[in-house]
């Protein structure tokens, strides 16, 4: 407080008429020791007070106590207001800065955590479409297989049912030394000169390659027809005699006579 403040404040009455405690009578003597203009305001209060004493004689009335003190307050909060040191207050572009910042935070967190559900969702519907594309095969080949076994329940029911027949004949062919896995069936009905065949075991000729069966009739080799595998029993030419079967691989569309070096299978009655 300054001394002129403190001057004006009424303290130096309270300390000139012995009102005041001991604390603050001590703060009015610090002042008036360092303050020449505090001291001679207390000299002329005391001159001015003793005038009106001697005047008047009377006691100052209880509330002009409680009037100065609460006036000294008032001068002493105002002086406190000014000296505390103000804490500037941040701008509202300041203000716009930080919730900018934290805006963008949060919005690269919320980007982040969306595009890592997108990639798990991606990641576990890529795994779905490869166990579906999985199951999809496994299920093709399941049918597959199923039409390999219905043609070959098929195959079997109808060599059943030519093997129950007394007038059907069955020619083993066995593979030759060159072909020892190739194997194959034909069922001959000399009565009627029916002539039917079963491939178990040959292997898969080129594009311009085909199977040739031949019955071998008096030493001659006979054309039987040509066939393709994979199409179950095959009903081939009639023959009224014959004393062995044999298959060779020739040329596609067949050959007038057969290629001994591609000799697969044969059988003789």
């Amino acid at each position: 407080m300054t001394p002129e403040a403190y001057i004006t404040s009424g303290i130096l009455e309270l300390y000139v008429m012995g009102s005041l405690e001991p604390e603050e009578m001590a703060e009015v003597e610090e002042m008036a020791h360092h303050h020449p203009e505090v001291l001679a305001a207390i000299n002329d209060i005391r001159d001015t007070l003793g005038e009106f004493g001697a005047l008047h004689a009377q006691t100052p009335p209880p509330a002009l106590r409680n009037k100065v003190l609460a006036s000294i307050a008032a001068v002493a909060a105002e002086e406190r207001t000014e000296e505390v040191p103000v804490i500037p207050m941040t701008s509202r572009a300041e203000v716009s800065v930080k919730y900018a910042r934290v805006a963008i935070a949060a919005s690269i967190s919320l980007f982040l955590v969306s595009a890592l559900t997108a990639v798990n969702f991606y990641l576990r519907w890529q795994e779905a479409a490869t166990l579906a594309n999985s199951l999809l095969a496994e299920k093709t080949q399941l049918a597959a297989e199923r039409d390999v076994l219905q043609a070959r329940a098929s195959e079997s029911s109808e060599l059943l049912a030519l093997i129950a027949k007394p007038d059907f004949r069955l020619v083993n062919l066995k593979g030759t030394e060159k072909h020892p896995e190739a194997s194959a069936l034909v069922a001959w009905n000399p009565g009627s000169a029916e002539v039917y065949l079963w491939v178990n075991d040959l292997p898969q000729p080129a594009a311009d390659e085909q199977y040739q069966l031949w019955a071998i009739v008096d030493g001659q080799p006979q054309d039987a027809g040509v066939f393709d595998l994979g199409q179950g029993s095959l009903k081939m030419k009639d023959f009224g005699q014959a004393q062995a079967f044999a298959i060779t691989l020739e040329r596609k569309g067949g050959s007038p006579t057969p290629n001994l070096e591609q000799l697969h299978v044969i059988g003789t009655l």
